[in-house]
C-alpha cells in the first residue's frame, strides 16, 4: 500500500484518522497542524483500463503512464528515497497530480520561506496552498519564528485560528493594543476558544493586557449558560491570585450544580451571589422570578451585576413558555436582551395568537432579518389578522412567487401553483467534457483521483473545481459527474456556487429501485424518503454525523437495531448502516412508524425524526388552545428541527416534481385541518 498519510505522521508528528462526510473535505485538525487530503493508494484497486466506461477511456489512457509513475514517487516517497521522488516530479511535468508532489516536497523543506510563499501564492493550488499555510503557520509559531509567520502571511489569513497565530506574531512585532481588540470581543462574549487563540490570550495575560475585568466579563457571559461550565472554569483561572479572587472562585465551583442554595453565600460577596442567582434563574426560572426581589434586596447588586441577572432570566423565560406576565418579560427583553431572545419573543408572540406584538417586535428586527421568508409571513398574517388585509395581501402575493417552505405555504393559501421554476443542468458531450478538463486543473486532478479510487482525493479537487468553475460551467461539471453516479457531489454544487435553479443535480434520485422497492414494502411516499435522505446526508451513502448516525437516512445504531428487531430485517452492525439497501430499507420502515404514532401527521413524524418523538410530541400545545399547523412548526423552540421541519417539506413537493407526481402538496389536507 503506498499511504502518503502515514508519510506525513513522521513528518508532522501526528496523525489523524479521516472519517468518511461530505460535509468536510475530509480535512482533520491535528495537534499544531491540518493535514491535507493526500492519497491513500492500494495498487490491486488502481482502476484497470477494461474496468472504465467507454466514455471515459480516452482520459483513462491519456495519463496512463504518468499515472504509475506518480505512483512510484509515492512509494519512493514511503521509502524516504527522495532522489528518485525529485527526478519523477520533473518528469512528469504537467501531469494534473504533480503538484502533490510539489507539496510532499515542499515538506522537506521548511526553512526555505521564500519557497513556501511562492507556492502559497502561485495559485496553482488555492486548497493545497491553505494547508501549507496552516501547516508552516504552525510550525513558525509553535518555535517562536514570529518573523517566519508574517513573511508567509504578509496579510491576516482567513480562520480564527490562524488569525490568533497572525496575531500572535504581530504582537512581538509591536502591534500588543490591535491583537487585544482582536480577540477581547470573543473573548468576554465567552465564545469557546481553539488552543492557538489560548495561547494569543495567555501571551496578552503575560504582557499585562488581559484585565481582571475583561476575565469577570467572560464569568458573567458564561456561568449561567446551560453548557459553559468549562468556559467559565477557564475564565476563572484568568483572574488574579489575590484572596478575594480565590474566594470568587472557589464559590462559583461550589454552588454550580446547587444555584437555589445562592442565599446562603455571604452578602459580602456580591459578585458571587449575582453569577450564582443568574445560573439559577437559568435553570429554575418561575423560582427565581420568585426570588429575584429577595435576591435584589440581599446583594443589592450592580448594574452589570443585575443585567446579568436579567439576561439570564428572560432567555429561560422566553425559551420555557412560562406564564410569567409577557409584559416582565418584555421589560427584561428590553433591558437584557439580543437578537435570538428577540425572534424567540415573536416566536411566543406567534404561539399566543398576540399579533400586535408580533408585527411590534418583527420591526425590530435588523433589516435583513426582516427580508426572511418567515417573518415576510408573519408579518402579512399579522396584518391581515388586525384588518389590514390589502398590505397583507401584497406581502402574500410576493412572497408565494418563491421557492421555499413558506412561498409554497402561502401559494396553498392563495390557491396559486407553487413556484417551481427548475433549471436543468445538462451533462458535457465529449467535446465539452475535454475542453472543461482543459480549462479547469481540477477537475482534471478529480478525473485522475477518479480513476485511482482516491475518494479522498476526490473530494479535495471537487471543491477546488466548484472554487474555480463559473456558475454554468460548475452545472454542466456537476450534471456529468452525477451522470457517473457522484450524485452526492453534485449536490454541493449548489452550496459551493449558491446555485439553488438546477434541480436536477441539486435534488439527484440514486438508488431509485431500491427506493422505490422500499417505499413499497412500508407504504411510505418515495418524495418523502427521498426528501428526508436528502436533508439528513445529502445523498452521501458513507455519510456519518458527530454522533455516530450513518448512511444515506443517518441511523443510529441503537435505533437500526431496535428497527430490524421489530420488522425481523438482517442487520449485521453499524458498518451495514453504509450499505443503501439495509440504510433505506430501515430508514422507509422507521418513517412509517413514526406516521403511524402520530396519525400519519409528516409535520409531527419528521420533527420526531430530527429531534425524537418525544419532543415533537411536548412541543405540541398544551393550553387547550387550537393553533394551526404553521404556528406549530414556526414556535419549535430548536432552530435546527424548526429549519429540519421546514426543508423537508419543501424538498418533498420538490421531489413529487422531478417524480412526475400528477399533484404536487406541501401538506395534507388532514395535516392542514389537524390541531396543533
Amino acid at each position: 500500500m503506498y499511504k502518503v498519510s502515514s508519510l506525513i505522521k513522521h513528518l508532522t508528528g501526528c496523525f489523524c484518522a479521516v472519517v468518511p462526510s461530505v460535509l468536510a473535505l475530509c480535512v482533520t485538525a491535528c495537534a499544531s497542524t491540518q493535514e491535507p487530503l493526500t492519497t491513500e493508494i492500494k495498487t490491486e484497486t488502481v482502476v484497470r483500463s477494461s474496468e472504465v466506461s467507454a466514455a471515459y477511456k480516452h482520459d483513462f489512457k491519456r495519463y496512463q503512464g504518468e499515472r504509475q509513475k506518480y505512483l512510484r514517487a509515492l512509494a519512493a516517497y514511503e521509502k524516504k528515497d527522495f532522489d528518485t521522488v525529485r527526478r519523477i516530479h520533473s518528469e512528469l511535468g504537467d501531469y494534473p497530480l504533480n503538484v502533490y508532489l510539489d507539496y510532499l516536497l515542499l515538506k522537506k523543506d521548511r526553512g526555505n520561506t521564500a519557497r513556501i510563499k511562492k507556492f502559497i501564492t502561485s495559485g496553482g493550488h488555492t486548497g493545497l496552498a491553505r494547508y501549507v499555510l496552516n501547516d508552516y503557520m504552525h510550525a513558525y509559531a509553535n518555535n517562536g519564528n514570529y518573523d517566519a509567520v508574517l513573511e508567509i502571511s504578509p496579510e491576516m489569513p482567513e480562520g480564527t485560528k490562524l488569525q490568533c497565530l497572525w496575531h500572535q506574531a504581530r504582537y512581538y512585532h509591536g502591534k500588543k493594543q490591535e491583537a487585544l481588540s482582536f480577540i477581547k470581543a470573543d473573548y468576554e462574549a465567552g465564545e469557546p476558544l481553539s488552543k492557538e487563540c489560548s495561547s494569543l490570550l495567555g501571551t496578552l495575560k503575560a504582557g499585562g493586557l488581559l484585565t481582571r475585568d475583561m476575565a469577570l466579563e467572560r464569568i458573567r457571559s458564561t456561568y449561567w449558560t446551560k453548557n459553559g461550565g468549562k468556559v467559565y472554569l477557564d475564565a476563572v483561572s484568568q483572574l488574579g491570585r489575590n484572596e478575594a479572587d480565590k474566594t470568587l472562585a472557589k464559590t462559583l465551583s461550589s454552588y454550580y450544580g446547587k444555584p437555589s442554595k445562592y442565599a446562603a453565600i455571604p452578602v459580602t460577596q456580591k459578585e458571587a451571589a449575582s453569577l450564582v442567582f443568574a445560573r439559577f434563574a437559568r435553570t429554575s426560572p418561575e423560582a427565581a422570578l420568585a426570588e429575584i426581589g429577595n435576591f435584589k434586596n440581599r446583594y443589592h447588586p450592580t448594574a452589570a451585576q443585575e443585567h446579568t441577572v436579567n439576561q439570564a432570566l428572560v432567555y429561560a423565560l422566553l425559551y420555557n413558555k412560562t406564564s410569567a406576565s409577557r409584559k416582565l418579560v418584555d421589560d427584561l427583553l428590553e433591558s437584557a436582551g439580543n437578537a435570538a431572545m428577540l425572534e424567540q419573543r415573536i416566536r411566543v408572540a406567534i404561539w399566543d395568537r398576540d399579533y400586535r406584538f408580533v408585527l411590534r417586535f418583527i420591526d425590530r428586527l435588523p433589516e435583513d432579518k426582516k427580508q426572511a421568508d418567515n417573518y415576510r409571513y408573519w408579518k402579512a398574517r399579522a396584518l391581515e389578522e388586525t384588518g389590514k388585509k390589502a398590505e397583507a395581501d401584497a406581502i402574500f402575493r410576493k412572497l408565494a412567487k418563491e421557492r421555499s417552505f413558506y412561498g409554497f405555504y402561502t401559494a396553498d393559501k392563495l390557491g396559486l401553483p407553487y413556484a417551481i421554476k427548475p433549471v436543468t443542468a445538462v451533462p458535457a458531450n465529449e467535446k465539452q467534457k475535454a475542453a472543461l478538463l482543459k480549462k479547469y486543473p481540477a477537475y482534471a486532478r478529480y478525473m485522475e483521483f477518479s480513476f485511482l479510487n482516491d475518494a479522498r482525493g476526490i473530494r479535495t479537487e471537487w471543491r477546488e473545481t466548484m472554487h474555480n468553475a463559473s456558475l454554468d460551467d460548475a452545472r454542466t461539471i456537476a450534471a456529468t459527474e452525477a451522470e457517473r453516479g457522484f450524485t452526492d457531489l453534485a449536490v454541493w454544487e449548489s452550496i459551493y456556487k449558491k446555485d439553488w435553479d438546477a434541480l436536477n443535480v441539486r435534488f439527484p434520485l440514486p438508488y431509485r429501485k431500491i427506493y422505490e422497492q422500499e417505499s413499497r414494502r412500508s407504504g411510505t411516499d418515495l418524495s418523502y424518503m427521498y426528501a428526508i435522505t436528502r436533508q439528513e446526508s445529502m445523498m452521501n451513502p458513507l455519510a456519518k454525523s458527530p454522533v455516530g448516525a450513518r448512511g444515506l437516512m443517518q441511523f443510529m445504531p441503537d435505533t437500526a437495531a431496535m428497527v430490524s428487531k421489530k420488522y425481523g430485517y438482517p442487520y449485521g452492525g453499524k458498518d451495514e448502516l453504509f450499505n443503501p439497501s439495509v440504510n433505506i430499507r430501515l430508514g422507509g420502515a422507521y418513517l412509517h412508524d413514526l406516521q403511524e404514532k402520530f396519525g400519519g401527521n409528516r409535520i409531527f413524524a419528521t420533527a420526531g425524526y430530527n429531534a425524537g418523538p418525544g419532543r415533537a410530541y411536548k412541543w405540541q400545545s398544551g393550553d387547550g388552545v387550537r393553533r394551526d399547523a404553521i404556528t406549530y412548526i414556526e414556535s419549535i423552540p430548536f432552530n435546527e428541527t424548526r429549519n429540519y421541519v421546514q426543508k423537508v417539506l419543501m424538498y418533498n413537493v420538490i421531489y413529487q416534481h422531478l417524480l412526475g407526481a400528477q399533484k404536487l402538496e406541501l401538506l395534507t389536507p388532514s395535516e392542514h385541518d389537524a390541531h396543533y
